[in-house]
């Protein structure tokens, strides 16, 4: 311990063990971050100890975030052909939803024409685009129900057959093309009668023919025209006091549909004044009404 160190002079050099850079032992000072090592007394020399600070919260958020990010980030392997999962498979399994459920993939990935918006009802399972003066309409007996604005007597709405008392697997379990016509017929006869004195239905079936929609699914278009006449006096007791006069001419589109055990009818009604100058319209509405398949648990 009676050592004495070298004058500032002295050229005895050593080598500190934390650098290479050689200086005098009496210049040495206590390097920061470095505590001192109690075995060096003898010796006079500061022995480097590496101390491990304490990372603080934030940067342990960045380090998980860093791993979490290398993980999500890693390439993913096919559970089945075990490779990276590629575009390949990825356009197979596009194709394959396609192939299961066509009618979904179509109403989520089309989209609808100009001068139209999409309604779509997930939880019933149809679709169809409507223009876009139309205007919803609050009703407690139609599912859906959307009215020209401009011309308050053309409308259109939907209608869901009961889940618990339908069990249709075609629209063919309806009958033929002029039976379903005629079923669609008596059905809007009885939604238009009336209790009123002297009143006339004057019906007629235009057309009622099956398609093949894009979906795959069949679909059978009906169009009717309803002519309701009154008398201009319902008390009147001869003919020539009751005179009858028309009422109101209106043109009744249906576009009938399957799905899920259930019979889906779009229904669209214009005054037959007014149907050829909305023909156009009301026709690339009756093509968009899709019926989409439901899961087992969604029925």
């Amino acid at each position: 311990m009676n050592e004495t160190l070298p004058s500032s002079t002295s050229q005895e050099r050593t080598r500190l063990p934390f650098g290479p850079w050689p200086c005098p032992i009496h210049l040495l000072s206590k390097p920061k971050g470095f505590p001192f090592h109690p075995g060096s007394l003898s010796d006079r020399t500061w022995v480097p100890i590496r101390i491990v600070r304490r990372r603080t919260g934030s940067q342990r958020r960045r380090a998980s975030m860093a791993k979490a990010m290398a993980v999500r980030t890693a390439p993913r392997t096919h559970a089945c052909a075990g490779g990276p999962w590629g575009r390949r498979q990825a356009m197979q399994t596009a194709v394959m939803l396609a192939v299961a459920r066509p009618a979904d993939v179509l109403a989520r990935t089309t989209p609808p024409p100009p001068g139209y918006r999409l309604h779509r009802d997930r939880l019933d399972g149809y679709t169809y685009v409507y223009p876009k003066d139309w205007v919803p309409v609050t009703t407690a007996g139609a599912d859906s129900f959307y009215r020209n604005q401009n011309n308050l007597e053309e409308n259109l709405f939907v209608d869901i057959s009961s889940p618990s008392s339908s069990n249709y697997a075609s629209v063919k379990d309806l009958g033929s093309e002029d039976a379903i016509g005629k079923r669609v017929l008596d059905q809007y006869l009885v939604e238009f009668m009336s209790t009123r004195i002297g009143v006339k239905r004057e019906p007629e079936v235009v057309e009622s023919v099956f398609r093949d929609g894009p979906d795959g699914k069949l679909y059978c278009d009906v169009m009717l025209r309803l002519k309701s006449y009154v008398n201009n006096n319902q008390f009147g007791i001869t003919p020539e006091e009751r005179v009858q006069y028309l009422e109101w001419d209106r043109i009744l589109l249906a576009t009938l549909g399957v799905a899920n055990r259930r019979l889906y009818q779009l229904r669209v009604q214009t005054p037959t004044a007014t149907f050829l100058d909305d023909v156009e319209r009301l026709q690339t509405v009756r093509d968009s009404f899709r019926v989409m398949d439901l899961e087992e648990e969604e029925l």
